[in-house]
């Protein structure tokens, strides 16, 4: 629903992140955005919504072409605080050492 909400312009009027932090009860969480055109700001909006809960996160943002720095940024540092298990995937993205910096230096324990 996600990809589909973003490509339309309706995230935020659907108030996708407020219903996602609001409403997802489970301590487990899977998107994958593959080969979409998520960018920083998209991935700033899904940061928003994740749950404080939240105890394992997946996220798959391989091929999105239009992720850098600031998204990594952005999720390094709003991953909720009792996370555990983390699987990231930004393979082939704008991503680099400082973004990965961010995210190594930002690891759940």
């Amino acid at each position: 629903v996600w990809p589909l909400a973003r490509n339309k312009g309706l995230v935020k009027k659907l108030g996708l992140p407020q219903a996602l932090a609001a409403g997802h009860p489970d301590t487990h969480l899977y998107f994958d955005f593959t080969l979409t055109d998520f960018d920083d700001d998209d991935v700033e909006d899904v940061c928003k919504g994740l749950p404080k809960h939240l105890q394992s996160l997946r996220l798959n943002f391989r091929f999105c072409h239009n992720l850098g720095n600031a998204g990594a940024i952005a999720l390094a540092t709003r991953w909720p605080s009792c996370l555990r298990s983390l699987v990231l995937s930004i393979f082939n993205t704008q991503v680099d050492h400082i973004g990965f910096a961010a995210i190594v230096a930002n690891l759940p324990p």
